[in-house]
């Protein structure tokens, strides 16, 4: 085949022709109850696929919790808030409307079951949240150390007070 009898492919044919298939899952950052859920799940032997088909989310998600490479303050005596159940329930309705009724209805039960903690217990918690989180990036600690000294320079007036007094010692 000669150049010329070659077939030009744009990047929208060829997408069109090999569309790329989403994981069929729900989006965003997984409710905190739920990360308890299964973290602490009491089912002998359940897998990560198990537990991403039960709750519309990628097996990848489930071994981190388990693994605890995220989601670190949520342990063994983790106690949701007010929000935390809303999300949590948020999520249950979403399975729901994914056809999963049984599923969404095992999941507030679960969610039923789990105690809401006290102000003192989630301050704590938000604590611990704050603790296991990145340390920040250099550019943000830079911009906070900016702003301190820009608030200790001096003004111009204050600037020529204090060198009032050094016009006696320089002649």
């Amino acid at each position: 085949m000669t150049e010329s009898q070659t077939e030009e492919v744009t990047l929208e044919d060829a997408q069109k022709e090999d569309p790329k298939q989403l994981a069929d899952i729900i989006r965003g950052r997984i409710p905190a109850a739920l990360v308890y859920l299964i973290r602490f799940s009491d089912e002998e032997g359940a897998k990560d696929a198990t537990f991403a088909k039960r709750y519309h989310t990628t097996s990848g998600k489930i071994s981190d919790i388990r693994k605890i490479r995220n989601f670190k303050y949520v342990d063994e005596n983790f106690k949701i808030s007010e929000a935390d159940n809303a999300a949590a329930l948020a999520w249950a309705d979403q399975m729901a409307e994914r056809g999963d009724a049984e599923g969404s209805e095992a999941l507030i039960e679960l969610l039923e079951n789990m105690e809401i903690g006290t102000e003192e217990q989630l301050a704590a918690q938000e604590e611990a949240r704050k603790a296991t989180r990145k340390p920040r990036k250099k550019k943000e600690v830079a911009e906070e150390v900016a702003e301190e000294v820009a608030e200790e320079v001096m003004t111009d007036e204050e600037l020529e007070d204090d060198l009032d007094g050094l016009d006696d010692l320089v002649e």
